[in-house]
């Protein structure tokens, strides 16, 4: 079940004395009640294993988000030299745009390899809308 987000009027308590009227409250919106925004969540650590998409993804769409950023590192997609393993970033760019999310990757050149580079780009071409729309 997704997290939801309270959007009560009460929901943020500080203990400083704000002396101001209430004038209202921001109702957070999810990405799909939303048109096209320029903010991006940066996953950048996912490729190290810093961080875990499946942890976090849930949180992402209510809270208005449509693109991420991630790096395809090339020491993950290729752990044995020659052997390209993509699993994991696939797992990650397929789940993200079902939510509606766009995944931007940010990847570093693989170590003299074209065609490597090639597959990579194909790869997210096929699952991401390209070229990415202009905001």
């Amino acid at each position: 079940m997704p997290p939801s987000l309270s959007t009560s009027p009460d929901r943020v308590r500080t203990p400083l004395a704000i002396d101001f009227p209430r004038i209202g409250t921001v109702r957070p919106r999810s990405a799909t009640e939303i048109g096209p925004s320029n903010w991006t969540l940066g996953c950048e650590t996912l490729d190290r294993d810093f961080a875990d998409w499946d942890e976090y993804k849930d949180y992402i769409p209510p809270l208005g988000l449509k693109t991420i950023r991630l790096q395809s590192d090339w020491a993950k997609c290729e752990r044995v030299k020659g052997t390209y393993d993509f699993a994991w970033l696939d797992h990650i760019v397929d789940d993200a745009i079902a939510r509606g999310i766009e995944p931007i990757l940010e990847r570093p050149s693989p170590p003299n390899t074209r065609r490597a580079r090639s597959c990579a780009r194909a790869r997210t071409a096929r699952r991401a809308k390209w070229p990415p729309s202009s905001r």
